[in-house]
């Protein structure tokens, strides 16, 4: 299944993929060219949800040229849960992984992106900079989890206009 050249905006969860069906199942999905903005989900990612829920269930979500900026999602009674993009794979669930490459994912509430335990997230090439918490103040952890870095990536609580191009650099 393929998302290409898209655009969503104030929505709830602009994106939420659930792998739930049958067992031995696989199954893919390409999200590429598209700009998922002001988005809020009552849980989950406001830009964009991915969560394996059963056993055997094995897939691929490939992110590409995306931007993901000022969605978010409350945690909690505060708008503190995962903004740009959260990735979900319960305890013993099967293999999946999520593919981010040549993103920006900014200017949401933070975390912009949570990854949680037995999730495999890949990141390359990939701005991860200038999103904030509950208050407006920017956070340190903009990625709550592990997540592999492939290389090219920028991550940091900062990020420069969007006219001077590239998304972020660090202030000193």
């Amino acid at each position: 299944f393929k998302i290409v050249n898209c655009s969503t905006t104030g929505s709830g969860a602009a994106v939420h993929v659930r792998a739930r069906s049958g067992i031995n199942e696989q199954w893919g999905l390409t999200i590429r060219n598209c700009i998922i903005e002001d988005n809020f989900a009552v849980g989950g990612g406001g830009g964009i949800s991915v969560v394996s829920s059963l056993n055997e269930v094995t897939g691929q979500v490939n992110i590409i040229n995306c931007t993901f900026r000022r969605n978010g999602a409350p945690h909690e009674l505060e708008w503190s849960g995962p903004g740009g993009i959260y990735v979900h794979r319960c305890f013993g669930c099967g293999v999946g992984s999520v593919n981010i490459m040549n993103c920006n994912i900014k200017e949401n509430r933070a975390p912009g992106m949570t990854v949680t335990s037995g999730s495999t997230v890949s990141l390359t090439n990939t701005n991860v900079c200038g999103n904030y918490g509950y208050y407006g103040a920017p956070v340190e952890e903009q990625i709550q989890g592990t997540w592999i870095d492939l290389g090219g990536n920028f991550v940091d609580m900062y990020c420069t206009p969007p006219a001077l191009g590239a998304c972020c650099y660090m202030y000193s």
